[in-house]
């Protein structure tokens, strides 16, 4: 059903491995370190071909509102860590500061939920 389909990208978003709260496998390679999270910034949205990394597939179906529940609270979590917080690599950019993953998690969020608005 729809309602579990879109649980599932909640499930990491925003990303639980810059929280801590989830180890991820680093999946980064020298371009992706040093190009493309060079272009993060200058992105406006996640190109929709994008592929997941394949330690964050979530093969299983997740309960929507658990997932709503799990975003809203990840979401205040990355808020009140602000720029300076103590924040985790990200498993295809590597080590992000604060601001960086201030601009991702909004970034990653909007580009699924644009998933679920076709």
């Amino acid at each position: 059903d729809r309602c579990g389909e879109a649980a599932e990208p909640r499930h990491h978003v925003p990303r639980p491995a810059a929280l801590g709260k989830l180890t991820s496998t680093n999946e980064s390679t020298f371009f992706s370190r040093n190009v493309v999270r060079r272009v993060l910034p200058f992105l406006n949205k996640i190109p929709m071909s994008t592929k997941t990394g394949a330690s964050l597939v979530v093969a299983d179906t997740r309960n929507f509102e658990i997932e709503k529940k799990r975003l809203l609270d990840n979401l205040e979590r990355a808020h009140l860590n602000t720029a300076k917080g103590n924040w985790y690599p990200h498993s295809a950019f590597g080590n992000l500061s604060g601001k960086e993953w201030g601009h991702l998690i909004p970034l990653h969020l909007d580009h699924h939920l644009r998933q679920f608005s076709n």
